[in-house]
């Protein structure tokens, strides 16, 4: 006999699977206690019907048979043909029958797998030969109706397997729901006798690199070795604890109609559909008949499909983090590890009209609604309109792709009821990692909150999309007047309650509009003005922390290396007919550093304050700049902007009025750490009685 053939419990592959090389052993008793047990049967026209859709879809079925003189049952995989009446001839894949004299082996079933069920086909042999068995068929088969949760073979997966130090590999050959089986060699200077088979073992399993499970298992069995074994193991029963605890959760939704999930399984390729029982923005349970399950604490699904009314499709990655027994069902919660922006948008929409309809989560918005509310709500007030009037027609275009095309760098939550809109608030990605978030405001609407209700619904979005890498969220900024009370409330009274500004931190900036002059500007001499180098950025760290010891260098992005995989943001904005960058500069006296100042450019109208279009200046040595320099330098850096007057946002705050110079409000510079976003959550809970949970 083939030395590769390989001993298991009647596991039979899945028919979908590519041909293995290895016949599979099976012992004899189990093939007659299955067929002892069955419940019912299938008469000749189902069965033609289900050989034919595997012949139709390119599938296998397995030949069950004997070696009279030495005992041995194997299954062999084989492909049907198609099929019209009793005559069905059945080819051998080469592989299969390699080096086995196929004439001495006996005849007894034809094995057929139809869903979680087996077909045990006692047909009349008529002919077997090295390319193929000619049996037929009978009127009546057995329909095995397997309890136990089915197995199915698994191809091109590694395995991984640690234990105090020793280490093995191989691959996965097959898996169910509660226990999976692998075969392992180690180096030939290790051995099997290193490891102490009572002891939990941490597994790894990967496709090409990427992982697919890792967690601790125990050893059900295991073959004898000392180089190389099979083993089947039996995964985490204890929940994964994915992210640190949380004292506020999402609140999990019951939909109507309810979603389901479609996905490749990662582990056998096969298409998998469940319906989602209960779920919110980070995460949701599924039910699945203990027979048919294939869902394993631990398991990683790159690509899955949630499925929504028949109309709306939204991609993510999970992974399964615990799973439970509901009488004869498991019931897994899955958690969503990451997906884009606009598919989390869309996630988020369906949940937020499911408990109240007024909601619109980016959504296309009517812009003469907007606009109205804009205006009705002093949003733009006299003195801003002034400042944008006479660009008035590239500031709507702007907003016409941001609210109507919804890129994917920007979001917007409205409150609207009969197409009038009652409460606003917006974000767009400012910086690589960090989103700000702007335009906030509201209009009364009978007993309801529309400015909370979109400051609510934003601290969700944000709650739970800083955990998705796609999402680029790291940080949360935003600018506000320190006489604003409602902001000043808010963002704050969050900072200070926190009390650490490396986790949410406020910084106080004179705002000031600068008129760009048209003539040449020279700097005098031993004054210089460059880019930033890691000097520059070292020394203005150093500064910047020991005054402030905040976020604004971090979420700005400076001195931070570039992202090696995946568009910059200025590249995504300018694929999405958009504008923005921002560069930093260093301005020198005899070689020693005096400010930084920060240019930043984007579209008109991104940001109405027109902050994201400005100029940011850090001033390291107030007692030795003085203003001259300093706008002397701005104006050689103004060049780069097309219009007339840019804002001018300086730090310390205190720096323009020690010069005597006029400026015109004071903006704080509001930063959070997004691995505080429960902290954030939890004090407007409590400041403000916001909900989260309901």
């Amino acid at each position: 006999m083939d030395s590769t053939r390989e001993t298991l419990v009647l596991t039979v592959p899945s028919d979908s699977q590519p041909v293995p090389s290895a016949r599979q052993q099976v012992m004899p008793s189990r093939l007659t206690q299955l067929i002892a047990s069955a419940q019912s049967q299938i008469d000749l026209e189902d069965l033609v019907n289900t050989i034919n859709h595997i012949h139709f879809t390119n599938k296998n079925i397995f030949v069950h048979l004997l070696h009279p003189k030495h005992n041995q049952e194997i299954l062999v995989r084989a492909y049907p043909d198609s099929c019209t009446d009793e005559d069905l001839t059945c080819y051998w894949h080469h592989d299969e029958i390699s080096g086995l004299k196929i004439r001495q082996y006996r005849f007894l079933h034809l094995v057929i797998q139809k869903g979680p069920a087996m077909i045990m086909v006692p047909a009349e042999p008529r002919s077997i030969s090295k390319e193929c068995l000619m049996v037929r068929l009978p009127q009546k088969s057995c329909l095995v109706n397997r309890r136990e949760t089915r197995r199915l073979a698994c191809t091109e997966i590694a395995a991984e397997l640690i234990q105090e130090g020793f280490t093995a590999r191989g691959d996965l050959i097959d898996f169910s729901s509660s226990a999976f089986r692998v075969r392992l060699k180690v180096a030939r200077s290790a051995s099997f006798n290193w490891m102490n088979p009572e002891a939990k073992v941490s597994i790894r399993l990967s496709r090409e690199g990427e992982l697919l499970f890792a967690g601790d298992c125990r050893i059900i069995r295991q073959t004898a070795g000392l180089v190389e074994r099979e083993m089947v193991l039996a995964p985490p029963c204890e929940p994964l604890k994915r992210f640190r605890k949380r004292e506020i959760r999402s609140l999990r939704q019951k939909l109507a109609p309810a979603p389901t999930i479609s996905f490749h399984h990662p582990l056998f390729r096969e298409r998998v559909h469940v319906e989602i029982r209960d779920m919110s923005a980070s995460g949701f349970s599924v039910v699945e008949k203990k027979n048919e399950g294939v869902l394993m604490p631990g398991l990683i699904i790159p690509g899955m499909t949630i499925h929504y009314a028949g109309v709306l499709n939204i991609s993510c990655k999970g992974q399964v983090v615990n799973r439970r027994e509901e009488e004869d069902r498991h019931v897994s919660g899955l958690v969503i590890l990451d997906m884009d922006i606009e598919s989390y948008s869309k996630l988020h929409q369906i949940l937020s009209v499911s408990q109240d309809p007024h909601f619109a989560v980016s959504l296309e918005v009517d812009m003469d609604a907007l606009w109205e509310f804009l205006f009705d709500t002093n949003f733009i007030y006299p003195k801003k309109y002034k400042l944008i009037q006479s660009y008035k027609e590239r500031f709507k275009e702007t907003y016409r792709k941001l609210y109507q095309e919804t890129p994917s760098i920007a979001r917007h939550i409205t409150y609207e009821h009969n197409g009038k809109i009652y409460g606003h608030i917006s974000m767009v990605r400012a910086f690589e990692r960090t989103w700000l978030m702007h335009h906030h405001a509201a209009r009364p609407m009978e007993t309801k909150l529309p400015g909370f209700r979109v400051l609510r619904q934003i601290g969700l979005f944000t709650w739970g999309g800083c955990h998705m890498p796609e999402a680029r969220m790291d940080y949360l900024m935003c600018y506000y007047r320190p006489d604003n009370t409602f902001p000043e409330r808010v963002f704050g009274g969050v900072a200070r309650s926190l009390a650490n500004p490396q986790a949410c931190s406020l910084d106080l900036f004179s705002y000031k509009m600068f008129k760009i002059s048209s003539g040449d500007a020279d700097l005098p001499a031993e004054w210089c003005l460059e880019e930033t180098n890691s000097s520059d950025i070292w020394e203005l760290e150093q500064f910047y922390g020991t005054c402030s010891g905040g976020l604004l260098l971090k979420a700005f992005g400076l001195g931070q290396a570039k992202e090696a995989e995946g568009e910059s943001l200025p590249e995504t904005m300018h694929r999405l007919g958009f504008k923005r960058s921002w560069k930093s500069f260093a301005l020198r006296y005899d070689d020693e550093l005096k400010a930084a100042v920060i240019v930043n450019q984007s579209d008109l109208g991104v940001n109405l304050s027109e902050l994201l279009n400005s100029i940011t200046i850090i001033v390291i040595d107030p007692d030795d700049l003085s203003w001259d320099i300093l706008s002397t330098a701005i104006t050689k850096l103004a060049i780069e902007y097309d219009i007339d007057e840019i804002p001018l946002l300086t730090y310390p705050s205190t720096y323009l009025a020690s010069l005597g110079v006029p400026f015109e409000k004071f903006y704080q510079f509001w930063v959070l750490n997004m691995g505080y976003a429960d902290e954030y959550i939890r004090f407007t809970q409590k400041k403000f009685r916001m909900r989260y949970d309901q």
